[in-house]
Order: C-alpha cells, then sequence, then structure tokens
C-alpha cells in the first residue's frame, strides 16, 4: 500500500520506469580511442610522391562536376600514388597531398 501512496503523491504509476539519463546503450560501451602515432614522411617517401603527383595527377587542368576546376587528386590517383609509395595507405597519400597543395 505504501507504493500505491507514494505513486499517488508523485503522481507516477508504481510500475512505471524511471527515466533515461540521457546515455545510450552503446556511448556507455564504446571503447574510447587510441590515439595513433604519426610517423613523418621520409624524404624517400615524399620523393616518391612527387613523382606519382608528376606521373598521375594532370593537376589544374581537370575539371570537376558542373565544368568547375577539379580540388584534390582526383577519383583512384591516391591509390596509384599508394602503391607507387608502397609504405603508405591512399588515405595517407591524400591526406599528405592536402598538405601539400596548402604550402
Amino acid at each position: 500500500i505504501e507504493a500505491a501512496n507514494s505513486s499517488a503523491q508523485t503522481g507516477t504509476a508504481p510500475s512505471e520506469a524511471p527515466k533515461a539519463t540521457g546515455k545510450t546503450k552503446s556511448a556507455e560501451t564504446t571503447k574510447p580511442r587510441k590515439k595513433r602515432k604519426v610517423y613523418p614522411w621520409s624524404l624517400e617517401e615524399h620523393n616518391k610522391f612527387m613523382i606519382g603527383l608528376e606521373r598521375f595527377w594532370k593537376g589544374d587542368s581537370e575539371m570537376g562536376r558542373n565544368g568547375e576546376p577539379s580540388v584534390g587528386l582526383g577519383p583512384g590517383i591516391a591509390e596509384l600514388i599508394s602503391a607507387l609509395v608502397g609504405t603508405r595507405t591512399p588515405r595517407q597519400v591524400r591526406s599528405h597531398a592536402q598538405k601539400h597543395f596548402l604550402r
């Protein structure tokens, strides 16, 4: 009877669950991301990257969608340069290219 009285005072049914804390179960169980070590590009890797750019990238002459100039390496170029360098992934090649073009 006490449970019925306390629920009558608070206005909630006795079977009603407490409100959620806002955290989802997946947020509680996910592990924090590990920090990845950053390995700078060696001079040999960078030189191979530059050879790959000269060989595979057409530069500003490439046109993107809607007739606008292409930005970045273009489709498939990072994969070709990655194969040429041999020690870097296409994702790392794209990142290196982005930094190279900003300089």
